[in-house]
């Protein structure tokens, strides 16, 4: 059975937390450990944009779909 979509969503959202709270334990710079695990996440979510938008404008056929998960796979799956 597949996880839901927000399960997955909710564990990057963790990860990136516990990469804060690491960084943060590690180096006592609070700030700047938030703000490069958002960096990280942000980056991860346009890369997966990026195959999105690639796909799309190859045609959308079910072969060349971008491998994902979470959300994104439902975004697949809708456009299709």
């Amino acid at each position: 059975m597949k996880p839901s979509i927000w399960s997955i969503e909710k564990w990057r959202l963790f990860i990136v937390v516990l990469a804060t709270l690491i960084g943060g334990l590690l180096t006592g710079e609070w700030l700047i450990s938030l703000i490069l695990s958002l960096f990280f996440y942000i980056i991860w979510m346009y890369y997966k944009l990026q195959q999105f938008y690639t796909w799309v404008t190859s045609g959308t056929k079910q072969d060349n779909a971008p491998d994902s998960d979470g959300i994104w796979d439902k975004i697949n799956y809708q456009v299709l």
